[in-house]
């Protein structure tokens, strides 16, 4: 009976520290989170991310234009060729305000989807510019941490080559479900987050640690709370453009997640 009274109260004591462990968890990474939001809103951090996304949004409307005009164009020609089509000016007519509007409800719905999926694409390449700007101010602000050797760029671009190949069998088998509604959505969209963790988490590791403590981070994997808030990140890349304007945000989040690790 005593025996069990004991262990009872050993369980409790380890549920107690247990929960001690996530409530600190818990708060270190909303100390990160208020860092990084007070660091974003710098004149240097603000410029950085403010030109990419004026340059990127730019491009990316001009290239949904003109995709949209000619694919407007053409098919109304292909319609248009049509005998009963071509011969009546009434019907003419009726065809082309018709195509006036599916088209330009279909260039809001392909343009609001191609952002979506481009977004989080974007995010990911963009950090690779300014990533080590980024963690080399962290480190000098709050860290001072000594990196002596980085990882090589021919080692870190065979592990990106790596993770673009499994990406592409990610997207293979997601286009095998390609036709199924919903599931066809959570398919492609876990193919997408594992090439935006993942090329994250490399990115910002090898701007932050040692040769060596790079190996180690990418053979032990990330954090739970490095996945969870990769997760969340990768919601907000979903909104159109807004990933881009926050990029340097993630980068100084996951930086922060980097260098208390290696302090452990």
């Amino acid at each position: 009976m005593k025996d069990e009274i004991l262990n009872t109260l050993k369980d409790f004591k380890a549920i107690k520290t247990s929960i001690e462990a996530k409530k600190d968890d818990i708060k270190g990474v909303l100390r990160v989170l208020r860092l990084s939001f007070n660091d974003f809103f710098t004149k240097k951090m603000l410029a950085l991310s403010i030109l990419p996304f004026l340059f990127s949004s730019a491009l990316f409307l001009t290239l949904l234009s003109y995709f949209a005009n000619n694919a407007q164009s053409s098919v109304s020609q292909w319609l248009l060729g049509f005998g009963f089509v071509a011969n009546s000016a009434f019907l003419s007519g009726l065809v082309e305000n018709i195509l006036n509007y599916v088209f330009l409800l279909s260039f809001y719905v392909f343009g609001i989807f191609f952002a979506l999926v481009l977004s989080a694409f974007f995010s990911s390449v963009l950090a690779g510019f300014f990533t080590p700007i980024i963690s080399k101010d962290i480190n000098a602000k709050y860290y001072k941490k000594d990196i002596l050797k980085s990882v090589g760029a021919i080692s870190l671009i065979k592990i990106y080559a790596l993770v673009l190949l499994k990406f592409v069998l990610l997207l293979l088998c997601a286009l095998c479900v390609f036709f199924v509604p919903v599931l066809n959505l959570i398919a492609f969209n876990m193919a997408f987050f594992y090439l935006f963790y993942k090329f994250m988490f490399i990115d910002v590791s090898s701007a932050c640690a040692n040769e060596d403590e790079f190996y180690a981070l990418i053979s032990s994997g990330s954090t739970f709370w490095f996945k969870l808030i990769a997760f969340g990140f990768y919601l907000l890349c979903l909104v159109p453009f807004l990933g881009l304007f926050l990029q340097l945000y993630f980068v100084s989040v996951f930086s922060h997640l980097i260098f208390i690790r290696l302090q452990k």
